[in-house]
């Protein structure tokens, strides 16, 4: 861990807060975490009253299984590993997990892990073809509204408000003949209110492609609370790709750091990686560092009201976008040492609410937005955090162990002590203890049969 030095203190309303400052420069990214969560995601309230975020970890032998894909369809198979355990790892060498639809897990479903290794990957199973994304270029869909009212019904009954999303969808029923619509549930989480203190690191998720068809997330996290989503890789969102919000009635703590996202040639309209917020009547806290939003990204990078939102450290190289970093209603923003490419367009855009204040600070590319407030009170935020000197960010966040799913086995990310429950048959195979297979005349502690051993000879 690099070593870090105290830029300044400062005390609000007895409050404490802390902002450290990472002085030089890193080949590679670890000098900058810690492997444990940080952020309002730790906190319980707004003065920062920390909350114990171990993603179920918190016993000397959490119930931990290693999962590898089938090849044909993880969803069940994921889905049951989440309700029966403290720890999922998903372990990509044996391929691609493949996700027939989106895994809710609402329910209850609290004090969670999944985590990956060896690039797991969670794609879904539907995607827009070449010959599919032809059909829907040669529709001129261009030419509708996406205004409100706009719209009608398709053949299969639905009414759709808006008319660019009409026509859209009616395309794609007619090439497809799925009159049911089954490729817009093609996402991968879906998380509510009762879920709680869930950890989510190290996992490329890859959607079918963005289409204005009102699908499925590739995350949606609607209303789950005390959430770190860490170093993890998004592509290809139908809808968005990390969306976030919707716990009316009650505080909603998260955090998203040294995440990337981006969109491939697979996407046809609508690339809008990162909504947050979005409900009024409630407010979320967000933290958002260290996350690179590049190729293809057009908005929402990320979109936020009724939120107090720390934007940290985070890059942006989307050239051609029309906004980045948006902040709105009813909202309280901390932006800083975020850099944006010359190529950007609107980095950082505020709203004209009489409600909305903002901080901008050590910014990079960022306009008039560079340093620049709209308040005299104050908007620091209740916790530590790791600054990276501005200039420094892209080259930080893109190296080794930077954004994106670079973690690996030798980083210590996790702590785990696991137990190996395979769902497959890995009867009388040994482990050692991170889960890796290893050879049974192996010494010292290892796993064998769901039990640690220690073998002497």
């Amino acid at each position: 861990m690099k070593k870090l030095r105290p830029l300044f203190t400062f005390t609000i309303s007895l409050l404490f807060s802390a902002h450290i400052y990472a002085q030089d420069m890193t080949a590679d990214a670890t000098g900058y975490f810690d492997g444990k969560p940080f952020g309002w995601a730790t906190c319980s309230d707004v003065n920062g009253t920390p909350y114990n975020l171990d993603g179920g970890n918190r016993s000397d032998n959490p119930q931990t299984i290693v999962l590898y894909s089938n090849g044909i369809d993880d969803r069940n198979t994921i889905l049951n590993a989440i309700a029966a355990y403290d720890i999922i790892i998903l372990d990509g060498s044996a391929g691609e997990f493949i996700i027939s639809s989106s895994m809710d897990i609402t329910g209850g479903h609290c004090n969670k892990t999944i985590i990956g290794r060896n690039k797991a990957t969670l794609r879904t199973e539907w995607y827009i073809s070449p010959e599919l994304k032809k059909v829907l270029e040669e529709a001129n869909l261009g030419q509708y509204s996406s205004s409100s009212g706009t719209g009608g019904t398709l053949s299969n009954g639905k009414e759709v408000s808006e008319a660019c999303e009409l026509h859209t969808r009616q395309t794609i029923i007619d090439y497809t003949g799925d009159a049911k619509e089954t490729y817009r549930k093609s996402g991968i989480f879906i998380m509510d209110t009762s879920n709680e203190n869930i950890i989510i690191r190290n996992i490329i998720f890859k959607g079918p492609g963005s289409v204005d068809v009102g699908g499925n997330d590739l995350i949606s996290n609607n209303g789950a609370t005390h959430v770190w989503i860490d170093h993890c890789e998004f592509i290809d969102g139908m809808d968005g790709c990390l969306d976030s919000g919707k716990r009316e009635g009650s505080e909603q703590f998260v955090t998203y750091s040294w995440n990337k996202f981006h969109y491939t040639d697979r996407s046809f309209s609508h690339p809008l990686p990162c909504g947050v917020g979005w409900n009024k009547g409630y407010l979320q806290y967000i933290t958002y560092a260290y996350c690179i939003w590049g190729d293809g990204c057009a908005g929402r990078l990320p979109q936020a009201d009724w939120v107090y939102i720390h934007l940290l450290n985070n890059y942006h190289y989307c050239s051609g976008n029309y906004g980045a970093m948006t902040v709105n209603a009813n909202s309280h923003a901390l932006v800083e040492g975020n850099y944006a490419e010359s190529s950007v367009n609107s980095p950082f855009k505020a709203g004209n609410y009489s409600d909305l204040y903002y901080l901008a600070r050590d910014n990079y590319g960022q306009g008039k937005y560079y340093n620049k407030t709209n308040t005299d009170i104050s908007l620091e935020v209740p916790y530590e955090y790791a600054f990276i000197a501005v200039d420094s960010v892209p080259i930080v966040l893109q190296a080794p162990h930077g954004a994106g799913a670079t973690l690996d086995d030798s980083t210590p990310t996790t702590g785990l002590s696991p137990t190996i429950c395979s769902p497959t048959n890995y009867d009388n195979r040994t482990f050692n203890i991170m889960g890796q297979e290893i050879a049974p005349t192996t010494r010292g502690l290892v796993i064998r049969n769901g039990k640690k051993l220690f073998i002497t000879e």
